[in-house]
């Protein structure tokens, strides 16, 4: 078994795949059940005033070790305060909104300083095929190439995580928003992986 494989997020400790690629042959939906899974806490909350994105961002980055692993933005203020303090992440998603409302703000977003720009279709509550491929290609972009790429999602991207963590190396850092509250980071691992396998295969076709 390769424990470079391991590391780069492809298998588990068994060697077995972290996704099936025939699950994302048709779209996918959330179910009550995920829902409620979905509310638990998952990664580690830092701080900062709404005024102020900047300062929960900087706490944010000031956690993570570096160890030449991605850091992922989830979110148009996520990536726009990255942006905004000269960290542009390796990957990005953006949706045009926030709290579920058109967002002026991502107008600000840079398309230009990434080096891909993919666009998407993920419609709230879902998980589509056009959204994972998005995000594999987002990987394999930075994985083999170290380039940047920026996934524009028509409908929310606030799912995503899940499909990331199933596709990222061990150690990416995935960042998001907490409405009101700051910024969530969490790290890639087995643990992180093997929840959201859980969360995905609760998920229903129709």
């Amino acid at each position: 078994m390769s424990s470079t494989r391991i590391r780069k997020g492809v298998i588990d400790i068994f060697g077995n795949n972290w996704f099936d690629e025939n699950l994302f042959s048709s779209d996918i939906h959330i179910t009550k059940d995920a829902e409620i899974l979905l509310k638990e806490p998952f990664g580690t909350l830092f701080k900062g005033p709404e005024s102020d994105h900047s300062i929960a961002i900087k706490k944010a980055l000031d956690s993570i070790v570096e160890n030449n692993s991605p850091i992922i933005g989830v979110g148009d203020v996520t990536v726009k305060s990255l942006q905004d303090i000269g960290n542009i992440a390796n990957i990005a998603l953006i949706d045009e909104k926030t709290k579920r409302m058109v967002w002026e703000g991502f107008r600000e977003i840079d398309q230009s300083l990434y080096d891909c720009v993919i666009e998407c279709q993920n419609p709230p509550g879902m998980l589509t095929k056009s959204l994972f491929e998005s995000c594999k290609i987002a990987i394999d972009n930075w994985t083999i190439n170290r380039l940047k790429t920026l996934i524009v999602v028509d409908g929310e991207e606030d799912l995503a995580p899940l499909l990331l963590h199933l596709l990222a190396p061990i150690n990416a850092a995935i960042l998001y928003g907490q409405p009101n509250q700051g910024v969530v980071v969490r790290i890639t691992g087995l643990d992180s992986k093997s929840r959201c396998q859980s969360l995905i295969n609760l998920f229903e076709e129709r």
